[in-house]
């Protein structure tokens, strides 16, 4: 797997390349544009993780990705604000070098918090969130993550057809900094072409100027290694919306 927040770009790589290229790069991968977005009353800006492109529902394919994606959070009583995926990525799945995206990201919010501020700092979000977490049983969330996958798999039949997600395996408590807490899970795939896969979901859940948000990561699990690479990726977008707020 690539790593996408890279700080620089090796000298030989650069040769090949080209100036040009690894100077559009670097614009896109630092001073992608954030979006001025509402999360019910109130305004949020939410800049994309480095080296992604927010979807538009201007493009037919892309908007039938944004639709799955907010489907499948309003059925688990989220709203999806923002779809993104890699930008290279993105860019060969028009051109039809790649026949789907192995990673994306978006941005959701509990529905039961949309209308109102929660009245506490971030770090006491963490320590709140952490505590809820922790003190759920076990079956409780198994319950509730089967139940989110079959919802999803619903979505996904009416709308992909052959897509399909099997049963998830929860990692649990990934990490926990004074902005977010970070939750994962792998589940097993079936792509829209009948390709199997181990599908990784990272989250940062982190509360920003009062407002619940959800940053969610996918991607294609290789092993353990993948796991500690999408959360520091993660963590790094989580920095980028405070700052941006």
């Amino acid at each position: 797997m690539k790593h996408i927040y890279r700080a620089y770009i090796e000298p030989a790589i650069c040769k090949k390349l080209g100036k040009a290229f690894v100077l559009s790069l670097l614009f896109v991968s630092i001073f992608a544009r954030a979006e001025i977005v509402s999360v019910g009353p109130h305004k949020l800006s939410i800049p994309p993780p480095l080296g992604y492109c927010v979807l538009e529902a201007n493009d037919p394919y892309e908007k039938r990705l944004i639709q799955v994606t907010q489907d499948a959070a309003t059925a688990v009583g989220g709203l999806a604000i923002l779809v993104f995926a890699d930008c290279e990525q993105l860019e060969d799945w028009h051109m039809d070098r790649i026949p789907v995206l192995r990673d994306t990201a978006y941005v959701s919010t509990p529905l039961n918090t949309i209308s109102r501020k929660l009245p506490m700092s971030k770090e006491e979000f963490v320590s709140r969130f952490r505590k809820e977490y922790v003190a759920m049983d076990v079956r409780e969330i198994d319950k509730a993550l089967n139940d989110s996958v079959e919802k999803t798999n619903k979505i996904l039949n009416e709308v992909m057809g052959s897509i399909h997600i099997g049963e998830p395996t929860l990692l649990g408590i990934l990490a926990q900094d004074t902005k977010a807490l970070y939750l994962g899970m792998v589940t097993n795939a079936v792509t829209e072409l009948g390709q199997r896969r181990i599908q990784l979901v990272v989250m940062g859940s982190t509360l920003v100027n009062g407002k619940h948000l959800n940053l969610m990561r996918t991607t294609e699990y290789q092993g353990v290694e993948t796991v500690s690479e999408v959360v520091a990726e993660i963590k790094a977008w989580v920095s980028l919306v405070h700052d941006s707020n």
